[in-house]
């Protein structure tokens, strides 16, 4: 009897480890890019998600906090990579990159031409490859990684400036949660 639980249970721990959503859980939400944006970009049109590339640096203490402290946390990786197809870039290595229209060009320059001088920054793409938003430095927590995402998905960067959104964004939730009477989670 004994042997036909350890087997039970080994066949259960193949079938966890093999599943979707193992996979899914364990995946990073931004994996490292090789080379290519371009072939992220096609990857990102398939899928009907818009690309966002991390940028960062091997040794940067606030790139390494940012992953540790909202990129890998499973609220993230499901609710950001929900609407987002995802990848970092290190802007230290000397590879070449592929940007999503076929230029070659180094990461250095392509940084300078986005004017990011500093990691970590996001830059997300439009489903034709072209640049549509840079959010230079670090996010704060999972909360305000969800609303960079909401203020792109929306277009709201064509009508206000990131900083005075989400000042107004937390305003209408503080005066949501006042409004709503202790006790009383404010849903049916």
């Amino acid at each position: 009897m004994p042997r036909r639980a350890l087997r039970l249970f080994c066949l259960t721990l193949a079938f966890a480890a093999t599943s979707p959503w193992a996979a899914e859980a364990a995946s990073p939400l931004f994996p490292l890019a090789e080379d290519s944006l371009l072939a992220a970009a096609q990857t990102a049109r398939v899928e009907k998600k818009m690309l966002v590339a991390l940028l960062e640096l091997e040794d940067c203490d606030n790139c390494r906090s940012l992953r540790a402290r909202v990129l890998e946390t499973p609220e993230a990786r499901r609710d950001f990579g929900r609407d987002f197809h995802t990848v970092a870039l290190r802007l230290d290595s000397d590879a070449a990159l592929t940007l999503p229209d076929g230029e070659r060009v180094s990461r250095r320059q392509w940084a300078n031409r986005l004017d990011v001088f500093g990691a970590p920054a996001f830059i997300f793409f439009d489903s034709g490859g072209k640049t549509r938003y840079r959010h230079l430095g670090g996010i704060a927590d999972v909360a305000e990684l969800l609303a960079l995402g909401r203020y792109i998905s929306t277009a709201a960067y064509e009508e206000a400036p990131w900083g005075a959104w989400r000042a107004q964004q937390i305003a209408e939730e503080s005066a949501r949660k006042a409004a709503t009477p202790p006790g009383h989670s404010g849903s049916h």
